[in-house]
């Protein structure tokens, strides 16, 4: 999985896919795993609310 797979499937910065590169630690399972997740989080999450 390169840098411009992980920017294009989570929409993110350049230095934030590289992150994720140095927190998989080089395993390439562990970083599909991670992105997944942050994918997963991404869709579920949402968005801000504001109580009065």
């Amino acid at each position: 999985m390169t840098v411009k797979d992980i920017m294009n499937r989570l929409n993110c910065s350049e230095l934030y896919a590289l992150k994720m590169i140095d927190w998989a630690n080089g395993d390439e399972y562990e970083l599909r795993c991670l992105v997944a997740q942050k994918d997963f989080e991404k869709q579920s999450r949402s968005a801000i609310e504001i109580y009065k």
